[in-house]
Parts: C-alpha cells; sequence; structure tokens
C-alpha cells in the first residue's frame, strides 16, 4: 500500500460523517444541535460571526469537549453529542469531526463548505462590533439612599467616581456620563477625565429616560455598556470582557451575571437602540431582553469585580466592609 495523500484522508473522513449543507446545518441549530465555529479570531472579525455558534479554537478542540479535561469549555457541557462544526471551507472541520468521533462523540458533523458556503447561502451573520460607547447612568434622585449618594465616599473617592474611573480605563471609544438630579454638584465633585456629561431633563420620570439620553448621546457607537453609578465595584476589564463577548458570539446584548443573578453592566447592540427608545417609565433595558433568544451572558468573577449596587445605606456599610 503506497503512502496516503491529504486527499485521500479527508475523501475517507468525509465518508465517515453525516455532512450538513448550510441550510440544512442552519435548520438543525433550530433543533437544538450546536454550531462550534473553529475560525480564528480574526477572521470571525473581519468576515462575521455566526449567531448563537460557540467559538472553540481548533487547535484547543478535543480538550474543550471532553468532559473529562480539565480545560473543558462549560458552554459545551451537555451539548457534546449534537456538535456541527464550522471552518472556513469545510475541510479542516471534516477531519476534525473525526477526531471527535474517536473521543466518542459519534454524532459530530461539520458545514459543507464551512463558513465561505454558509455566507453564500445567505444564511445569518453578524459583524462584531467595533465602536463602543460606555454610558453610565447618574440622574436619579436616590430616594431610597438619601441626598448625595453618589457622592458617598468609599475607599477615598465618591461612589460615582469609581465607576467613572473604571469607564475610561476600559477600551471603550468614548464614556458618557448621563446627569440629570444635583448635575451641579456632581460635576463640582466627580473628575471626569475624558468622560463627557449630558444632561436628562427629564430624569424624573424614571431611568428609561436616561437610557434615552444615554443612546442619543452614543448615536456614532455600534453598541453601548450601560452601567450604573451605584456599582463602585465594576472594573475597567469588566467592560472590556462584555466587548470581548459581543465579538466571539455575535450577541444583541451581553448581560452580566453573578451567582446567578443578572444585573448591569449590560452591552446593547446598535439595533436594540430603537426598542430602548421606546421604554418609559422606571424600568431599564432588561424590560426589552427577557423575551429575547439573542442575549448572551457573562459571569463575573472576582477578577472582573463585583455586581454590588448601593441602593440603602446598609448597602455600602456591606461594601465597605468586604
Amino acid at each position: 500500500m503506497g503512502r496516503r495523500t491529504i486527499d485521500d484522508v479527508l475523501s475517507a473522513a468525509q465518508a465517515r460523517l453525516r455532512r450538513l449543507e448550510p441550510r440544512a446545518a442552519y435548520a438543525a441549530m433550530a433543533e437544538g444541535w450546536t454550531l462550534v465555529d473553529l475560525r480564528s479570531a480574526e477572521a470571525r472579525r473581519a468576515e462575521g460571526i455566526v449567531p448563537r455558534s460557540i467559538h472553540v479554537p481548533l487547535s484547543v478542540l478535543e480538550w474543550r469537549v471532553d468532559r473529562t479535561s480539565a480545560h473543558r469549555d462549560p458552554r459545551l457541557l451537555g451539548r457534546e453529542g449534537r456538535l456541527i462544526l464550522l471552518c472556513d471551507g469545510g475541510y479542516a472541520s471534516t477531519l476534525a469531526a473525526v477526531r471527535l468521533h474517536e473521543l466518542g462523540l459519534t454524532e459530530t458533523t461539520d458545514v459543507v463548505g464551512g463558513f465561505a458556503a454558509w455566507r453564500d447561502a445567505g444564511l445569518p451573520v453578524e459583524l462584531p462590533v467595533e465602536r463602543v460607547a460606555a454610558v453610565i447612568l447618574a440622574a436619579g434622585e436616590a430616594r431610597r439612599y438619601g441626598a448625595r449618594k453618589l457622592l458617598a465616599p468609599l475607599d477615598g473617592r465618591p461612589l460615582l467616581q469609581h465607576v467613572v474611573d473604571a469607564a475610561n480605563g476600559s477600551s471603550a471609544s468614548e464614556v458618557i456620563v448621563v446627569l440629570g438630579h444635583g448635575r451641579g454638584e456632581l460635576v463640582s465633585w466627580i473628575r471626569l477625565g475624558r468622560a463627557r456629561a449630558v444632561v436628562n431633563e427629564d430624569h424624573a420620570l424614571g431611568q428609561s429616560t436616561s437610557l434615552h439620553a444615554g443612546v442619543r448621546a452614543a448615536a456614532d457607537a455600534d453598541a453601548v455598556v450601560v452601567l450604573l453609578g451605584d456599582q463602585p465595584l465594576v472594573t475597567s476589564a469588566l467592560v472590556d470582557a462584555l466587548v470581548a463577548r459581543q465579538r466571539e458570539t455575535g450577541a444583541a446584548a451581553v448581560m452580566s451575571s453573578r451567582d446567578g443573578r443578572r444585573s448591569p453592566p449590560t452591552l446593547l447592540r446598535r439595533d436594540l437602540f430603537p426598542a430602548v427608545g421606546a421604554l418609559e417609565g422606571d424600568v431599564g433595558a432588561r424590560a426589552i431582553l427577557d423575551a429575547r433568544s439573542d442575549v448572551a451572558v457573562l459571569e463575573v468573577g472576582d477578577a472582573l469585580g463585583r455586581l454590588d449596587d448601593v441602593d440603602v445605606a446598609a448597602d455600602l456599610a456591606r461594601i465597605a466592609a468586604r
């Protein structure tokens, strides 16, 4: 027997799989199959992202999928039996699928023609966001806390200063602080740095009006990361991690979560801005996100900060004693 060529190996691999044309793969995703995108991060940013896909570098695929591996990807737990692999042209994914068969994942398959065929079929592709503005909501009256909540000291800085500093230290293209109640005093005490302040004259009508003001001010951005002025333990790394998760997933929104509780900061892609503009009263973006299936979640560990907010004086005392 002569030496086998790569074409021989590829043909044998293709014969072992029940490969899917792009439209069939798209339909399978609606039935619960998971699309694993093996393309490089550079290719995904340049060419686009398949919504609801999970990015796993080809070089570590087996370690991310194997349940016994210390390096398994928690996003794939429980999904290993129904994987569809996607690469640039549909070759590397075939060989990778056969390797997963050898791990016992014998239903794994791939997309014929890869991403190029997916795109040519007119199937959904999202470009990752580039320009992302950080919008800090700091216009409320803080009735439950009392006056001057955002100026209450924590570790030698006002609460709001912690959030402004975190946003300024992030990769956000611009930082917008939405002010309303007590804005004169806030401006005199807070060092804005590269941030700029905008005024919400309608702040008494609820948080939705501050969202409106922030989104209007960020009209040129591809997305906004919305932060609350009373979350002093957020970090620059958290803002950047939200952006990175959107660029990885193509999600319309990315919500922060800690210990099963979702809360701001939240990334909102530009196509959600009209829905934000339609909100009324004292509600936040969650009012439009709960019913959507294209929302990603970022689990926030200690390295990214904490999501505690300050509603009453006891909250601040608890945070100060951490």
